[in-house]
């Protein structure tokens, strides 16, 4: 009897700790899995607040500093928000020849420019994670002055864009502007 006892437990206790190791197992598993969602969720959210910054930063750069006082235009500034010419930047190009444009003619945004919207409406991460598409509606109080200050009148002074997309580029763990479809107004 005792023998036939101990081979019971032993069974039983053989059942108990296979049955246990499964889930175990399995749960191990999904932890590892749940763990490693929740960091490509926070890696989305991390660039999603990044690209909005940056491009943010961008235009607001673009507009209300660099287009307000063209003479002073320090092209450097422009490698901390848009991807480079020689490695696809079309953006930053445009910036380059409106503040060209904008010194040729002897003009300039009014210290008055601002921003009356600027709203980011959506933004697209595309697989693997280095090239996003981000959607605006934009409106910009810009008035355009002379050198001697005074109001160029061929020139509307707010500039509506209901819709403009920018492509981003995440290049060296940082996202840039590579392109715009803004049309230049200067």
């Amino acid at each position: 009897m005792d023998r036939m006892r101990r081979n019971l437990l032993l069974g039983i206790a053989s059942l108990s700790v296979s049955s246990i190791a499964i889930p175990v197992k399995s749960i191990m598993a999904r932890t590892i899995q749940t763990i490693d969602t929740t960091k490509k969720t926070q890696d989305r959210e991390s660039d999603d607040e990044q690209i909005r910054r940056v491009l943010t930063d961008s235009q607001f750069i673009e507009t209300l500093i660099i287009y307000v006082n063209p003479a002073n235009f320090d092209k450097t500034l422009l490698t901390k928000y848009w991807v480079p010419e020689n490695k696809g930047g079309k953006a930053i190009v445009q910036v380059e020849n409106s503040v060209r444009r904008l010194l040729d003619k002897g003009w300039h945004y009014a210290k008055e420019s601002a921003n009356e919207q600027f709203e980011i409406r959506s933004v697209t991460i595309f697989p693997p994670g280095d090239v996003a598409d981000v959607r605006t509606r934009e409106r910009w109080y810009v008035p355009m002055v002379d050198k001697d200050g005074n109001i160029v009148r061929e020139r509307d002074a707010v500039l509506e864009y209901p819709a403009v997309t920018y492509r981003l580029v995440k290049m060296d763990g940082k996202w840039l502007v590579q392109k715009s479809s803004a049309i230049y107004h200067d």
